[in-house]
């Protein structure tokens, strides 16, 4: 066995193989150049399959089936199935060169380079070791989801990557349904790619030219041009979504407007400004959306606003608002659609009791001047109670092999208990003049058992579910009124309700309406007279 530096200035190698070189050659000194020599050109001549190079830094390790060391040149020869190590560089490659003076590697055929933050892959690969600068030749690399491909690409340094005649798509397929291609693209510091110009090709036909691209390749967010998608519509067909730009000037505040393009002429717009505050916690989004369709000759705008905020009390709030407006030119006309809806939404949660949540809803359509609103709904929404809780003076119930192993769940009748909710809404219709006001309180219970388990392997959640509605007038078979005869948070109104006359007055009233109901309508012949 032979472990000697080789002669040369370059890279330091050592040399370990499975056959044994001749005794005089592990007898000679290294200082001794042309013994050294001889000993391993030995050594290149009878080393089996599988040999492998090994130093301590620096250092280059490699296998294949076969090398040669041309000892004159120092230049390392690998054929079939080459691997070479060189710090955080490995190459592959069915022939390698390894000239060691210059320090200089070549790969040849089906070559592929790694440096442990990517891979290029090429048929022909050159590498300085020394200035880690070096070229592939029909490369392709992965970078920030996407593919790039060019005739060559050359690192002018650790981080820079020039291609020539290149290439780049999102799209994975070997023949990708569109890519942007470049005569030079300049790839910096693995963050933005540089192109001049750029082509959009779909189907390898060129649909659109810009003379200077610039494509952000950092991960986590930045401000950047967002990477476009090809999609399929059922009607429209194909078409590019997210085609904008991404803009986040600081830690509170980023807005993207993005467009899809489809080739029937549709055009989509959206834009979204969004902010948020690091110590109160609320944040807040604004979203504009325009869509024109002229395929369908219609067109849409939306102008949307929401806002939440959490506070030190555990409250929280949410307010939604959307305006829109849509029109549709049609055999009869145009038809013009303007709506308005609104929500505020007030909800905390009480540990080891459930929660509440108070709500406001608002919908109108100002064309028709229909409003539908819900003032208010209450909603409660209790935790899962277990009917056999578990308490601190007696410990888990537990069923004797159980009470063996202290990891395992409690008793199985602990995981049966009951959840509810109830909700109650107030709901007015406004249509025409006329309002029609409904009142309905929702319950539901629910019994279920959580985790229950059999034969240490089959787990069965089972739940049964009681659900009522109750209605004032709402979804009443016969005629119904729902008649408010005061406010009791109004100081009079309320004075006058505790007046035994006043409350008199009020039912008889009620009294003679309902008999004369009767007396005019269902004693003749009723609606229809």
């Amino acid at each position: 066995m032979l472990a000697r530096p080789l002669i040369g200035g370059g890279i330091p190698l050592m040399l370990l193989g499975s056959a044994q070189p001749q005794e005089p050659a592990l007898g000679r000194s290294p200082d001794d150049a042309d013994s050294l020599a001889d000993a391993l050109q030995a050594v290149s001549d009878t080393l089996a399959a599988d040999s492998l190079l090994l130093a301590p830094e620096d250092s280059i390790r490699f296998s294949a089936e076969r090398f040669d060391l041309e000892v004159e040149s120092n230049v390392l020869q690998l054929r079939r199935e080459a691997w070479l190590q060189y710090g955080d560089y490995q190459l592959r490659a069915d022939s390698v060169q390894v000239e060691i003076d210059r320090d200089l590697l070549t790969a040849t055929r089906d070559a592929i380079l790694e440096d442990g933050e990517g891979l290029l892959v090429g048929d022909r690969v050159v590498l300085d070791l020394e200035s880690e600068k070096g070229l592939v030749e029909n490369g392709v690399t992965a970078m920030a989801d996407g593919i790039y491909e060019g005739r060559t690409i050359r690192r002018v340094g650790k981080d820079h990557l020039d291609v020539d005649q290149g290439s780049f798509s999102t799209c994975r397929l070997e023949e990708p349904h569109y890519c942007f291609t470049s005569s030079t693209m300049r790839i910096e510091d693995d963050e933005l790619a540089v192109a001049r110009p750029m082509i959009v090709r779909v189907r390898d036909v060129p649909v659109f030219y810009l003379p200077y691209f610039v494509l952000s390749l950092r991960k986590g967010r930045h401000s950047g041009l967002l990477v476009p998608s090809l999609e399929n519509d059922s009607q429209a067909g194909r078409f590019f979504r997210g085609v904008g730009y991404y803009w986040a000037p600081s830690d509170h505040f980023d807005m993207v407007a993005k467009s899809d393009l489809y080739r029937t002429g549709r055009f989509r717009f959206e834009s979204v400004a969004r902010a948020a505050w690091r110590y109160k916690a609320p944040s807040s989004q604004l979203r504009w959306i325009q869509d024109h369709n002229p395929g369908s000759r219609s067109e849409s705008t939306d102008l949307r606003f929401s806002h939440s905020q959490d506070f030190e009390s555990g409250w929280r709030l949410r307010l939604d608002s959307t305006a829109g407006r849509s029109s549709r030119q049609g055999s009869g006309g145009l038809n013009l659609q303007r709506n308005w809806s609104g929500s505020l939404n007030l909800s905390k949660t009480f540990e080891e009791v459930g929660s509440v949540t108070a709500a406001l809803r608002s919908n109108r359509n100002i064309e028709t001047g229909r409003i539908i609103e819900t003032l208010p709904s209450l909603t409660f929404r209790s935790q899962w109670i277990s009917f056999f809780p578990e308490s601190e003076e007696e410990g888990p119930w537990r069923t004797p092999a159980d009470s063996l192993d202290a990891q395992k769940a409690p008793a199985w009748f602990r995981t049966f208990g009951l959840s509810y909710s109830g909700t109650a809404t107030k709901e007015r219709n406004l249509n025409a003049g006329s309002a029609i006001s409904h009142v309905a309180v929702d319950h539901r219970a629910t019994v279920s058992a959580r985790g229950l388990s059999f034969f240490r392997g089959l787990t069965l959640a089972p739940s049964l579910v009681f659900q009522e509605s109750w209605f004032v007038v709402r979804n009443a078979r016969m005629p119904s009124v729902l008649v408010e005869l005061g406010f009791a948070t109004n100081p009079e109104e309320a004075f006058r309700m505790t007046d035994a006359t006043h409350l008199r007055k009020m039912a008889e009233g009620l009294y003679n309406g309902i008999r004369r109901f009767i007396e005019d309508f269902e004693s003749s012949a009723g609606f229809t007279r």
